[in-house]
């Protein structure tokens, strides 16, 4: 968000500056020449002051200056970028797909250095992550490590694998949720099937449970908001794990017969918010888990929608920008 604008890119590869208060595109920039038409376009996005850095599913990583929607520096590092993008302390940060952990020059995105974790033969677009706090950061490599390093010292903190004996044995691929970092406690889960609390100093485990879920958690004060990849909207006690209430959206959907995925969790006003892939937004009180209500949109839906001043955005795979009071 800077001001009253967000940004947000699509498929196709383009980039969008968008007013929230007039409704209407500022400029919308064509990064990618014709050559890259028939390749979907993954883009992360990280704005920081008044210039956005991303970084692609192609090996591209640039910056644009918002004001005037102008690519500033474009580099190609060839390997395909695989997390999204962060920014500390005058550096910028990314994992690529061979899970090598990247800090750039953000002037001119140069490498500053760099850290190849291991990685496996199989590449999936949702294995790696990143989340920073302090002089801390974390990232995942495809393999299921979670390694921590000390920015300041460029060492290895602590490494620990999430990855269980089921998710080898079923020979699925890994994929991760967020790494959330909550003062000295981190949450993650995978499709692995296992939800961790870390501690951030050691790596220790404090607790765990057996769920799956590739999606964004929410931390509040007390509470750990998870949504499954099964469709269950679950809310734990962050002190010891214990659940205090879920919700099975897939009960609540019409469309029995179809095979739904469930995208991202949004918290507002002590409500949350869960997107399905036929088009349901659904609506639940994070007090108790109570459904409150649910609006149709008939639109192909990927990704977990935004919610800024009240109102809900949210992108569909034809690039329609959809805007829900």
């Amino acid at each position: 968000m800077f001001e009253n604008f967000v940004f947000f890119s699509d498929e196709k590869g383009k980039i969008y500056k968008f007013d929230t208060i007039s409704q209407k595109v500022i400029w919308e920039l064509k990064i990618y020449e014709s050559s890259y038409n028939d390749y979907p376009k993954n883009i992360a996005l990280f704005l920081n002051g008044d210039v956005l850095y991303a970084a692609d599913n192609l090996g591209f990583i640039y910056s644009i200056d918002v004001q005037v929607g102008k690519i500033v520096w474009q580099q190609n590092y060839g390997i395909p970028f695989s997390s999204h993008l962060n920014f500390n302390k005058g550096v910028l940060y990314v994992v690529n797909q061979n899970s090598r952990l990247y800090a750039f020059n953000p002037a001119d995105g140069q490498k500053i250095w760099s850290f190849e974790s291991l990685s496996g033969l199989i590449k999936p677009s949702r294995s790696s992550n990143i989340s920073l706090y302090d002089n801390k950061l974390l990232f995942s490599n495809d393999l299921g490590d979670i390694t921590a390093i000390d920015l300041d010292q460029q060492v290895i903190i602590w490494t620990k694998n999430i990855l269980s004996q089921n998710t080898i044995s079923n020979n699925l691929v890994f994929k991760i949720s967020n790494i959330l970092i909550d003062k000295k406690d981190v949450y993650v889960s995978s499709n692995s099937g296992d939800l961790f609390n870390f501690n951030l100093e050691t790596g220790e485990i404090k607790w765990s449970y057996k769920l799956s879920s590739i999606q964004n958690h929410i931390s509040t004060e007390k509470y750990l908001f998870v949504l499954t990849e099964n469709g269950f909207v679950v809310a734990f006690n962050k002190l010891n794990g214990t659940i205090l209430w879920s919700l099975n959206l897939a009960k609540l959907s019409k469309d029995k017969k179809v095979s739904l995925e469930y995208y991202g969790l949004l918290l507002a006003s002590n409500n949350l918010y869960a997107t399905s892939s036929n088009g349901d937004i659904y609506k639940i009180s994070a007090n108790d888990g109570k459904y409150v209500t649910h609006k149709k949109i008939n639109s192909d839906l990927s990704r977990a929608p935004i919610i800024i001043d009240n109102k809900i955005f949210i992108l569909n795979r034809s690039s329609e920008l959809i805007i829900l009071n």
